[in-house]
């Protein structure tokens, strides 16, 4: 949830959804330059909370999380992160 809208209730216009899970993927970068580290993209579901988990995790830190969103479905964790993305600048459309 980002900003107390879910993604799959704010995703949509007109019933059609505005962004498929493969826009979203495409959208994200997987790598991504960060001060003087390399982020890369994670995803997985966590059985034990059977939710979806979208982070990016510092290659040169052994893995340290530097933002994780969770969410009952992975789109939704997939549009925090975007939306993450996009308030830093990682993003531009």
């Amino acid at each position: 949830m980002v900003r107390g809208v879910k993604a799959s209730e704010a995703s949509t216009f007109l019933g059609e959804p505005c962004f498929t899970l493969t826009e979203l993927l495409a959208l994200v970068p997987t790598q991504k330059s960060f001060a003087n580290a390399e982020l890369y993209l994670n995803l997985y579901f966590e059985l034990a909370g059977h939710k979806w988990v979208a982070q990016y995790l510092d290659y040169d830190k052994d893995d340290d999380v530097i933002v994780d969103y969770s969410a009952n479905e992975l789109i939704d964790a997939l549009y925090s992160l975007c939306v993450w993305c996009l308030d830093r600048g990682y993003i531009t459309l």
